[in-house]
């Protein structure tokens, strides 16, 4: 299906505001519920590595939004006198628009990075878990370098010479895709699996419904954050212009996923009887102690 690119841009930024106001909701609750005191008497430390990402995180897709509603002003009043605004988006070897794509793939090489992190922690920081996709999250960020490389091409343009950049862009996106596709499908699936197992106790003993019991799994998975990615390989892959947003919204997507994470991880801090829990270490009644927040 064809969409004209000045289309999918302009429809990629509204989504995108949209999504990064619900981000930045997200961004504040956990701020809040990470300097609020545990309600309880063990101290319950919040992960300062998920606080680490999170600001990071929320200053890469911070970046990233600014970039794309400055290039829609750029196409719209400043570029030709904004007579010609699909040869701006078109034009991808403009500053802003490297400057956008660095962002977006560093985003994505950080998520990546967070990712293996949560297996690590849920593993009860077992090494030998991590060694794939740390191997794979090395591979990832060289592929990252020379996808940033090809937006360098001057007078890369995705209107007047399309058959050019696909060829120069394609087999650089594509392991890159292929690449943070299988790591994440292995790390949320790992983390599933973990959590799965270990959780049937916590349900059993504490009645909790299968229902409550799948989204917990999912969100401590971080599996939005894989969807998206799966979304993005089939759209780039049948060469529609809806991957740009696909792309431009996956700034957004990933910080939500990461902020619902550590929302649920402050909210169990602050007051864990008001979520439900899965405790890797197996013990029903040791909440508290779960080594997921470590």
């Amino acid at each position: 299906m064809f969409v004209p690119l000045v289309t999918a841009n302009i429809v990629s930024l509204c989504i995108e505001s949209m999504l990064y106001g619900v981000f930045c909701t997200l961004f504040v609750i956990s701020l809040y519920l990470a300097a609020r005191k545990p309600s309880t008497d063990i101290n319950m430390k919040y992960p300062r590595p998920m606080l680490v990402f999170s600001i990071v995180i929320f200053l890469v897709i911070t970046t990233h939004w600014s970039l794309s509603a400055a290039r829609t002003v750029q196409a719209f009043f400043l570029y030709l006198d904004g007579q010609n605004p699909a040869a701006f988006f078109g034009d991808v070897s403009q500053f802003t628009a490297v400057f956008r794509e660095g962002m977006l793939l560093g985003l994505l090489v950080i998520g990546d990075l967070t990712i293996v992190y949560r297996l690590w922690a849920i593993w009860s920081h077992h090494k030998g878990v991590i060694i794939v996709p740390m191997v794979l999250l090395v591979g990832l960020s060289a592929l990252a370098v020379m996808n940033l490389y090809v937006f360098f091409v001057p007078g890369t343009n995705l209107l007047q010479n399309p058959g050019k950049f696909e060829a120069n862009i394609s087999i650089w996106t594509g392991a890159l895709c292929t690449t943070t596709f299988c790591m994440n499908l292995y790390c949320t699936g790992m983390i599933g699996y973990k959590l799965w197992k270990v959780g049937r106790v916590t349900r059993d003993r504490e009645s909790i419904s299968r229902f409550t019991f799948v989204v917990a799994i999912l969100v401590e998975s971080l599996s939005l954050y894989t969807v998206w990615g799966i979304f993005f390989l089939v759209f780039y892959g049948l060469e529609s212009f809806l991957y740009i947003l696909i792309s431009d919204t996956q700034s957004p997507v990933t910080g939500i996923a990461f902020m619902i994470l550590n929302v649920r991880v402050g909210m169990r801090r602050s007051d864990p009887a008001s979520v439900v829990t899965l405790d890797v270490s197996g013990r029903a009644s040791g909440a508290i102690k779960d080594r997921s927040l470590a």
